[in-house]
């Protein structure tokens, strides 16, 4: 039960950070960059999410 647990946070922050993203690129970008996800973009945000807000951060902190 607590494994079923820590993966359900896990996939909830993971949509969390999917839907904040989305939002962001959507308001601040335009063409390409600024449609809604596809199916694929939003599987791959939501599972892989550790690695890109660490690419975010990165990015984000070399250009301030």
């Amino acid at each position: 039960m607590i494994i079923i647990s820590k993966i359900l946070i896990y996939i909830l922050i993971g949509m969390v950070w999917k839907d904040w993203l989305e939002y962001y690129t959507n308001k601040h970008f335009e063409g390409r960059m600024g449609e809604k996800f596809t199916l694929r973009e939003s599987v791959s945000q939501v599972l892989l999410w550790p690695i890109f807000v660490f690419i975010f951060i990165t990015e984000f902190l070399r250009n301030i």
